[in-house]
C-alpha cells in the first residue's frame, strides 16, 4: 500500500482516523494511505507536493480574474470620485471669483455715484 503526505485544514486536529487506523500529524503533515486521498480532500485536506487539478487551476484563474475586475472597478470609482471632487472645487473657485468681482463692481459703482 502506497502512502501520501497531506496537510489538514486550518484548525485541524493532530490525529485522524481512516479505515480503522489512526494517524498522527508530524509538524502538521499526515502520512496516510493513498486510498484516503479523495475522502480527506473532501474535508479540506491537501496533498503535499501534489500537482493541482484542472478544476483547481480553473478556480484559481476565476478568482484571479474576479480580483482583477474588482480592483479595476474600485480604481474607476476612485477616479470618478476624484474627478467629481475636482469639478466641485473648480465650481466653488469660479463662484468665489464671480462673487469677489461682483462685490468689487458694486463698490466701484458706489464710489462713482458718491462723486
Amino acid at each position: 500500500m502506497s502512502d501520501i503526505k497531506m496537510r489538514g485544514p486550518e484548525g485541524c486536529a493532530n490525529t485522524l482516523s481512516f479505515g480503522g487506523e489512526s494517524f498522527a500529524a508530524k509538524k502538521g503533515v499526515f502520512t496516510v494511505p493513498v486510498e484516503a486521498f479523495e475522502h480527506l480532500k473532501r474535508h479540506g485536506f491537501v496533498a503535499i507536493g501534489q500537482p493541482k487539478t484542472e478544476e483547481e487551476l480553473a478556480e484559481e484563474e476565476r478568482q484571479r480574474v474576479a480580483a482583477e475586475e474588482a480592483a479595476r472597478l474600485e480604481a474607476e470609482e476612485a477616479a470618478r470620485v476624484a474627478a467629481e471632487q475636482e469639478a466641485a472645487a473648480e465650481a466653488e473657485r469660479i463662484a468665489a471669483e464671480e462673487a469677489a468681482k461682483a462685490a468689487a463692481d458694486a463698490a466701484s459703482d458706489a464710489g462713482k455715484g458718491g462723486k
